[in-house]
């Protein structure tokens, strides 16, 4: 009965310890020699938008882009190239928890061939496909 009850106590613990494997496989590999110091991510904000920014081969390029998933609204991107490769899938943060709080997504990117690529992105809501676009942004990434 003590082994019963103790089994049974972990195992109610074995869904969290998959998770947090799963997620331990999700880090990816190295994109810099061992041993040297980690290159933070370039950070580029709306406000970047329409200017060109530059970045090194191998850095991590994230766009904040403001927007209210409670709307309905998210972040589309409209054309790529080859010189960045996008990280997975955008992440959405609310700044607040209160319903209709507004937030951001962040898309993520690995600088990866030299070259110059445009990203546009617009904001719409999924199911009007034939309505323009609420608000739109480029930007334009020069990879070296």
């Amino acid at each position: 009965m003590l082994i019963l009850r103790h089994a049974r106590r972990y195992w109610t613990k074995v869904p969290y310890l998959l998770i947090v494997a799963s997620l331990a496989g999700c880090a990816g590999g190295l994109s810099q020699a061992p041993g040297t110091p980690p290159i933070p991510a370039l950070m580029v904000a709306e406000g970047d938008a329409g200017r060109a920014v530059s970045v090194e081969r191998g850095r991590k390029v994230t766009l904040r882009l403001e927007a209210n998933r409670s709307a309905g609204y998210r972040w589309f991107l409209a054309s790529s190239g080859d010189a960045l490769e996008p990280l997975g899938e955008p992440f959405y943060a609310a700044e607040k928890t209160a319903a209709g709080a507004p937030g951001a997504e962040y898309w993520s990117f690995m600088a990866r061939h030299p070259g110059r690529q445009e990203l546009r992105f617009e904001y719409r809501r999924p199911w009007e496909s034939g309505t323009p676009a609420a608000k739109g942004l480029s930007y334009t990434i020069d990879v070296r």
